[in-house]
């Protein structure tokens, strides 16, 4: 028999390992193991004391062999096969993401919404710098609305978007709006809504955008502010009773946040149609059968006429130079997309009096300066 020096288990004569532990055994003989044990345990007896019983003794022969035993080691081969599994589900992992969470990727797929006009996406995809403007695929409606009538927008966006993070008129920006799986950012497109400033001249009259009421007017005349609204194409009106105004409006980009509406009902005071009566009864009695009236022909149209884009250029014009709108009668044209030229007529005179273009998009206008004959910035 063969002791083992380590867990002292008795192996056969001619073991080369340890059937218990694994440890190499000693060529030696069996007396001479067998002596080495001995005085092993006469070294143990001693250490512990002649009143302690043996029982009490334990042996650390045992948790010895379960703290070094090799059975317990990994493998290099284990580490290997771990490390290239690692390796492989984030290698698949990352490709995942590129081809479907990626940044580029999520905002190329909103584009394309806007581009077909599918509102239950577009639902899904925006969100507003207001709060309180609830988006569902009624509210997306006048944005989605203008992008299928501007065609070269979508097109702008498709471009922008992906590229810049937002849009040449700053109406659509990219942010990203929480994260999938705790670590993948979602991005959305974040709308700058309007809030137009709609002047009303009736009183208890409903004021409504695309058939949605927004609010009753409580005076004659009065100033409200609407919004928080989808960018977007609207027509607004005023309906009281009999009478009722109307006007197609484009609310997109900066410029046109606070967009003046103007929706007033044309009225006429008792006073002077019974003034007007008396006049041409007076007129008839007088001096015979009424002569044609004569209707003067302006070469423009008044404001109330204008496009939508076209009523926007008018009022910047009047807030930069001072024009009374009342005063001119105008003509319009986009020389360029987006690019309006307003040519104003002295509405006595019906003489042209200035040209300006107006850059409906970066909200830029421009007066043409006769002497150099180009058009010049106005502030």
């Amino acid at each position: 028999m063969i002791i083992c020096p380590n867990c002292h288990h008795e192996n056969a004569a001619g073991s080369v390992f340890c059937g218990e532990c694994g440890q190499r055994l000693p060529e030696a003989t069996t007396a001479n193991a067998q002596s080495n044990v001995a005085s092993h345990e006469a070294e143990k007896t001693t250490t512990r004391g002649a009143n302690q019983p043996q029982s009490t003794v334990v042996s650390p022969s045992r948790q010895s062999r379960e703290a070094i035993s090799p059975k317990q080691r990994p493998s290099g081969l284990k580490w290997v096969i771990l490390v290239a599994v690692l390796v492989i589900v984030l290698g698949g992992g990352a490709l995942v993401y590129r081809g479907t969470f990626s940044k580029q990727q999520q905002v190329a797929k909103i584009t394309q919404a806007l581009v077909d006009g599918d509102k239950a996406t577009l639902a899904k995809s925006l969100v507003s710098d207001d709060p309180s403007l609830k988006i569902n695929e009624t509210t997306v409606a006048p944005l989605a609305t203008y992008v299928k009538q501007h065609s070269s927008y979508a097109q702008d966006a498709q471009t922008d978007l992906p590229h810049n993070g937002y849009t040449s008129d700053h109406t659509l920006k990219v942010v990203t709006a929480g994260h999938q799986l705790l670590v993948v950012p979602v991005y959305k497109l974040q709308v700058t809504t309007m809030h137009p400033k709609i002047e009303t001249n009736l009183k208890n009259a409903d004021i409504e955008a695309n058939g949605t009421k927004l609010s009753t007017t409580k005076y004659s005349h009065e100033n409200y502010t609407a919004g928080p609204l989808m960018p977007g194409t609207y027509h607004f009106k005023l309906v009281g009773g009999a009478d009722s105004a109307s006007k197609d409006a484009v609310l997109m980009g900066k410029a046109n946040v606070n967009q003046k509406i103007k929706l007033l009902v044309a009225t006429k005071t008792s006073s002077q149609d019974d003034t007007s009566s008396k006049d041409e009864d007076t007129q008839t009695a007088t001096a015979g059968p009424k002569a044609p009236s004569v209707v003067k022909k302006h070469t423009g149209n008044s404001y109330d006429h204008l496009t939508s884009p076209a009523q926007t250029a008018v009022d910047r014009i009047s807030d930069a130079d001072g024009v009374d709108t009342d005063d001119y009668t105008y003509t319009e044209s986009e020389p360029h997309t987006d690019v309006y030229e307003i040519k104003l007529y002295d509405r006595d005179t019906n003489k042209l009096t200035a040209t300006y273009r107006y850059d409906n998009v970066n909200d830029i206008l421009a007066k043409y300066d006769q002497s150099s004959g180009k058009f010049v910035e106005v502030d």
